[in-house]
């Protein structure tokens, strides 16, 4: 009874191997480490029904660079034209394809014949190494049953573990065996403990299962695939239909939460930094990301009273990762200042909730002293007071550094000239107490003379800081200036 059956995508045990995406680096290395080209598996069963299969050839992990290889068909028992189709040819992997396949078409002859054979290798390797390069696929004498998997997919929470249904579609009469391997997104060992391996085939057997444990963690994680795919057989072949079998472990574990190491902390200006430590509650095997950003309740500025190392405003936690640091630093901005609040908050978490502490109240204090108020240029002087009118002169009372507080700084007013009575020789206009808002470091001392005909000797208008009334700052020096009227009469 003649059947006939789709392309049968064959499997083949992977040959052992430690390479890796070719410029990738080996642990403790820079040398990158290539990739192989190879067959899955040395041999593979059919019979004269199979029609046209699949010989899959594989990488041992993506290339970054497109890969090629030439394919040959060598020889074996089996009669090209008559026993089957097969033309030499080349393979192309496109960056990130693991697998490509030779075509091959088993022909129908009609005779009597023991099992035969085809042989195919690889070469002319390029931008890979050359792996596993022969492959012998044997044509059984008789018609052998096919086997697969009863169902392409299934699922189930990674609590539970599972069995894998395989059929065959007529008895084995002497028995046989599968080899099967297992791929997937899952980690073996670590997420399921199946391993590649052989299913040995009782004679008379339509139904067999293929235990899957799976283990249960703590670990928050996407979705994961197991994936169990027939290769080699002997006294069966693999099927077209279902050849693989794909279970999906669905994660059952909460997410991590992220926060804050500390809810408060207190650091003083000048240049220091401080790591500000942000952690996830458990390891994830997703990637975790959390932004920051300063609250509106802050009194300190950002640019200027601190000021994040790095740009970015996100946290990125890859997968396993548990702690990260955000790195601020406090300039030394030379401005006396009351302690000030910068507040750090986290939000719009990807793949974990927020914690508890979700914010930080930062105190910032301040290391500048209080800042000393004297007398700048110009110095004393000494001007003729002339007939009438009057002239102003101007001398300033300067900070020896910004302050964000407001400071008053009084006058006392001496000397022998007069500034009230009878006789005015001067006149103090915008006064004698004189306040710096925040940010000032200069202000203005007006003194207005006024001109006269009276024969009078020098007179002298002598200022001085009165350090008893200076509020939010300290006396400095020259905390005098003399202004000399010149008597012209």
């Amino acid at each position: 009874m003649r059947r006939t059956f789709a392309v049968l995508w064959f499997g083949v045990l992977w040959t052992a191997c430690s390479f890796e995406v070719a410029g990738s680096a080996d642990p403790g290395t820079d040398a990158p480490t290539p990739v192989t080209v190879g067959f899955r598996a040395p041999t593979s069963t059919q019979d004269e029904t199979s029609g046209t299969v699949m010989v899959p050839v594989v990488l041992s992990s993506p290339a970054g660079d497109a890969v090629t290889v030439r394919y040959s068909f060598t020889g074996g028992t089996a009669s090209a034209g008559t026993d089957y189709e097969g033309t030499d040819g080349t393979l192309t992997f496109a960056p990130g394809d693991t697998e490509a396949a030779i075509p091959l078409t088993i022909r129908e002859d009609d005779l009597e014949e023991p099992a035969e054979t085809i042989d195919l290798e690889l070469s002319m390797a390029s931008n890979a190494l050359l792996g596993a390069s022969r492959h012998t696929v044997t044509l059984a004498s008789d018609i052998l049953p096919r086997i697969r998997f009863q169902t392409p997919t299934s699922r189930g929470a990674e609590s539970t573990s599972t069995e894998l249904t395989i059929l065959l579609d007529i008895e084995a009469p002497a028995g046989g065996t599968v080899d099967y391997v297992v791929e997937g997104t899952a980690d073996s060992g670590a997420d399921h403990t199946l391993a590649a391996g052989t299913i040995t085939i009782p004679p008379a057997t339509l139904e067999l299962t293929l235990p899957l444990p799976i283990t249960d963690d703590a670990l928050d994680e996407f979705d994961e695939t197991v994936i169990v795919r027939l290769t080699s057989s002997t006294n069966v072949v693999v099927a077209a239909m279902v050849p693989e079998h794909t279970y999906t472990i669905e994660d059952d574990d909460a997410e991590p939460t992220v926060a804050l190491g500390e809810a408060t902390k207190t650091v003083t200006e000048g240049g220091t930094s401080y790591a500000l430590p942000v952690q996830l509650s458990a390891p994830s095997g997703k990637p975790v990301s959390v932004t920051y950003s300063v609250d509106p309740a802050s009194t300190a500025t950002q640019g200027t009273d601190f000021a994040f190392a790095a740009p970015d405003a996100t946290v990125a936690f890859a997968p396993g990762e548990t702690s990260k640091t955000v790195t601020i630093t406090f300039p030394d901005d030379n401005v006396y200042e009351d302690p000030e609040l910068a507040v750090i908050v986290l939000g719009s978490p990807v793949n974990a909730g927020l914690g508890v502490t979700a914010r930080l109240d930062l105190t910032i204090n301040d290391n500048d002293p209080v800042p000393t108020v004297s007398w700048g240029a110009p110095g004393d002087k000494s001007e003729l007071e002339r007939d009438s009118g009057s002239m102003d002169y101007t001398y300033n009372l300067v900070l020896g550094h910004p302050s964000t507080k407001t400071i008053t700084v009084p006058l006392v007013l001496s000397g022998s000239a007069n500034v009230s009575g009878t006789r005015i020789d001067y006149a103090m206009p915008n006064g004698t107490t004189f306040t710096f808002a925040p940010g000032e470091t200069t202000r203005p001392v007006v003194v207005r003379v006024f001109g006269d005909t009276r024969d009078e000797g020098n007179n002298t208008v002598v200022m001085t800081i009165d350090g008893n009334g200076v509020a939010n700052a300290m006396v400095g020096m020259p905390n005098q200036r003399t202004h000399t009227i010149l008597n012209d009469d």
